[in-house]
């Protein structure tokens, strides 16, 4: 039944797009202390994705904690690929207004259970605590539009922002330790649904 629904998409020339309230951040760490053969410092990127369900209420906007749970992926500098589940606590007490843009300030709490992928078996983890700045707000509501290309029509409800990061990550992995500098951005999502129309391929569709 999936496959047939994905298909008719496809071949109609529409393609719809679901998310739910989340948050994205990619970071990139640095521990001096440890060096390469090359003589740099042991380094690796880390995206992050979590689901955030305060996001989907407005009344939730000035929270002091923040929730939620996902997963990450980070390529290290050996081009070792380590994955796994995490956990993030935010501690965001500081809330500013400027100009109609909303500001808060706080803390990132982040556990992650770290997964080798030469055996895919629990190796390690992690923990990050992170400064955080924040601009967010809340938006709810559709729009469409449509053009000699194709039409467009979407809805979304929920916080959606941006923000930047900075702390520090120990990181354990079997006989392997290291306390890194970590810095990055963060993106905040709400929950959305879209779809688009090629009139190309819609016209090709109905030629068949």
């Amino acid at each position: 039944m999936l496959r047939a629904t994905v298909l008719a998409f496809a071949l109609g020339g529409c393609v719809p797009l679901v998310t739910p309230p989340s948050q994205f951040s990619l970071a990139g760490g640095t521990d001096g202390r440890r060096s390469t053969p090359d003589g740099a410092g042991e380094r690796s990127v880390v995206l992050r994705g979590t689901l955030e369900p305060q996001q989907l209420f407005e009344s939730q906007s000035s929270r002091v904690f923040d929730f939620g749970a996902g997963y990450r992926l980070e390529l290290q500098r050996d081009d070792r690929v380590v994955h796994g589940p995490i956990s993030e606590l935010g501690l965001f007490p500081w809330r500013y207004e400027l100009g109609g843009a909303r500001t808060r300030l706080g803390l990132r709490n982040i556990g992650e259970l770290l997964f080798d992928q030469e055996n895919g078996h629990p190796a390690g983890f992690a923990y990050t605590l992170a400064l955080a700045a924040e601009l967010y707000g809340f938006v709810h509501g559709a729009d469409a539009s449509s053009d000699r290309d194709g039409a467009f029509v979407g809805a979304a409800h929920g916080e959606m922002g941006v923000g930047l990061f900075a702390g520090l990550t120990h990181h354990e992995l079997r006989s392997e330790r290291a306390d890194l500098f970590i810095a990055g951005i963060s993106g905040r999502l709400p929950a959305s649904a879209s779809v688009f129309v090629c009139s190309e391929c819609l016209r090709g569709a109905f030629r068949r």
